[in-house]
């Protein structure tokens, strides 16, 4: 049951990393729906570094001893991150575990090599004095592909018997460290500790000495290590590009500039891109209405229906007045839309905007 609860884990993690390149990848091939600025492809390059200890049973008279192993993974693939703090990668590479063993008179090393499929996803937190620095917090997650081998060695004074054992397994690393943004990419160092979901060991190995003692050594392959994760962009870093449109009479625009306008609300986006959506959740009666954003339109004579409308809004430092502007008042008076907005990753309020021929309704979006 533990197998499969891990599999399942796993695989669940994949799927929403594959989700996510699946939804870039459409939101690069949709000029409406700009979200270049947001998500960005990017090529993965891994590397891991740690310590391993084998665990030891021998008899009193064995003179085996162990040395820390070190293992050594390389991983390439592809990435997707959003809006530069939140990352998901898929990457396909290989792990040299290698375990050192000694004795007064001989010494023996093995190393296990294996490939892994393997998922990341990770959160970076900027800091408030440079945000191109980030606290790093994530996991890697994926299926080391082991299989069983065995291979004998008999010397003057021993005979060593060295196993690897499969089935294949899951793997689970969470991660701290920190990471740096530059203009080509990501990069972030780590310190990670690799667990795999195994109840025997994948790798054994057993020393039987001329005097009959014996030294055995087991592993499942886990391990602390640092990790290096650098991820170049696909394509260069292109600032947000405000999209303008003008309404069809430009008397009437400079009409609706000029009416009284109320204030509902005000919101705080740390990001310097938000998202609107409008659209009628009522009776469908013809309202029309018009998106300005600090005095210029950006969405101009929009007929409102049950397809919600999405609006690029590019923050600049400061107050942002976002302005909702009526051309009619439909068949059943006032003019009302819908409206949600995206501030953040997890930051959306909705709200059901409400204007008429003479009056304008409002929200401030504060961008620091």
């Amino acid at each position: 049951m533990t197998n499969k609860k891990n599999f399942f884990f796993v695989l669940f993690g994949l799927l929403l990393c594959f989700s996510g390149f699946i939804k870039a990848q459409g939101a690069t091939n949709n000029n409406e729906q700009n979200f270049y600025s947001d998500w960005r492809l990017s090529i993965l390059a891994n590397l891991d570094f740690g310590l391993n200890f084998a665990t030891v049973e021998k008899d009193d008279n064995s003179t085996w001893f162990q040395q820390p192993g070190t293992i050594f993974a390389a991983a390439s693939g592809i990435g997707l991150r959003y809006r530069e703090q939140l990352h998901m990668n898929l990457g396909l590479g290989g792990m040299l575990d290698n375990y050192n063993f000694f004795s007064n008179n001989a010494s023996y090393n093995v190393t296990h090599v294996y490939m892994q499929l393997r998922g990341n996803i990770n959160y970076m937190f900027p800091f408030k004095s440079d945000r191109t620095k980030a606290l790093v917090v994530g996991t890697d997650f994926g299926r080391a592909l082991n299989g069983y081998t065995q291979r004998l060695s008999v010397e003057n004074f021993h005979v060593v018997r060295a196993q690897t054992f499969g089935p294949s397994s899951n793997f689970l690393a969470p991660e701290i460290g920190f990471g740096r943004t530059w203009s080509y990419g990501q990069m972030s160092l780590v310190l990670t500790y690799h667990n795999l979901f195994r109840d025997n060991p994948n790798f054994m190995v057993t020393i039987e000495e001329n005097s009959g003692a014996k030294f055995i050594g087991r592993s499942r392959g886990n391990y602390l290590g640092f990790k290096l994760r650098a991820n170049f962009d696909v394509k260069g870093h292109k600032p947000p590009v405000q999209h303008y449109e003008e309404p069809a009479d430009p008397n009437e625009a400079q009409e609706m500039l000029a009416r009284e306008t109320r204030q509902r609300s005000v919101y705080e986006s740390k990001q310097t891109v938000a998202r609107l959506l409008v659209w009628d959740d009522g009776v469908i009666d013809g309202d029309t209405l018009s998106i300005s954003v600090n005095g210029r339109f950006v969405l101009a004579n929009h007929g409102l229906t049950k397809r919600k409308k999405r609006v690029k809004v590019v923050l600049n430092p400061g107050d942002n007045e976002v302005v909702f502007h009526a051309h009619n008042e439909g068949e059943i008076p006032p003019n009302t839309a819908a409206m949600k907005i995206k501030t953040g990753l997890f930051a959306r309020h909705r709200m059901v905007i409400s204007t008429n021929m003479r009056r304008n309704e409002s929200i401030i979006i504060r961008h620091p």
